[in-house]
């Protein structure tokens, strides 16, 4: 796998994804998630559950809903990058409420406060049942001058 800049802005990316079209996302591929929903400053991921996403006892593993909620809260801030940014997470804390062991999750994040250099941004997590299962937030810091970098698929 290798990486390539793309001249564009957060707009662009957000389009692109919304039209089903990708960079290629590995993390995405892997997880089987998708964007149902994006905007700049919210965007929404949403996952069938599948016996891959489960830990020992057959709840989905903690990890899991990190990976959703970090995608969900960094597509959100991605319509706020301007050419020539990208962004990467900071830190992250995730408190998990409610196990879940099947169905479908939908992560919801939003950015808070937007910032020329760090964004603040928060996160809730729900199963098929509309039950909040999880509530995050992130910081994201701005990266000037690095461009968006995608990952090309080689293989």
């Amino acid at each position: 796998m290798s990486a390539a800049k793309h001249p564009t802005d957060g707009s662009d990316v957000l389009a692109r994804f919304a039209r089903g079209e990708k960079p290629h996302h590995p993390v995405a591929e892997l997880m089987e998630y998708s964007w149902t929903e994006l905007e700049p400053g919210r965007a929404v991921v949403e996952m069938p559950v599948q016996p891959k996403h489960g830990n020992l006892r057959g709840f989905v593993q903690g990890g899991v809903l990190c990976v959703l909620a970090d995608s969900a809260m960094g597509a959100a801030h991605i319509g706020y990058l301007k050419e020539g940014e990208s962004h990467t997470t900071l830190e992250m804390k995730v408190s998990f409420l409610k196990p879940v062991s099947g169905g479908r999750l939908k992560a919801v994040g939003r950015v808070v406060k937007p910032g020329s250099t760090i964004a603040y941004t928060e996160c809730e997590i729900f199963d098929s049942q509309g039950n909040l299962v999880a509530k995050g937030s992130a910081n994201f810091m701005t990266l000037k001058d690095q461009g968006m970098v995608y990952p090309e698929n080689d293989g």
